[in-house]
């Protein structure tokens, strides 16, 4: 009968450890990365790309005088919060149309935000 308690008793303690470090380790996880599930990514309608790409798609409004090299990337660096090279983009809705019959005209311009964990 001694035996059995002690089996029983190393089982308890056994598992209980493992309860505790498995609390420990999603405490201090994000859930979606405790679960499997994380990237890094973009929200729709946005679009994830490199600051390297959008620095390149935002060249013509380095050449028509909106930005200067460096402050083009000191825009782009001071939106990677996560510091990965990556941001979202979008288009806002409307910003398409040429000049003469749509008032919202912005050519090249794109609304940017930091790219975040979101469960896949």
């Amino acid at each position: 009968m001694k035996i059995r308690a002690r089996i029983v008793s190393s089982i308890a303690l056994a598992t209980a450890s493992i309860t505790v470090a498995t609390t420990m380790i999603l405490a201090i996880t994000p859930s979606a990365y405790a679960e499997g599930k994380a990237t890094l990514g973009c929200a729709p309608p946005y679009i994830l790309a490199s600051t390297a790409a959008i620095d390149l798609f935002s060249q013509p409004l380095v050449t028509a005088g909106f930005f200067t090299e460096d402050s083009l990337t000191a825009l782009l660096t001071s939106l990677d919060h996560n510091g990965d090279g990556s941001l979202c983009y979008t288009t806002p809705p409307g910003w398409f149309g040429p000049p003469a019959t749509n008032g919202a005209h912005r050519s090249g311009f794109v609304n940017l935000v930091d790219n975040k964990i979101i469960s896949g």
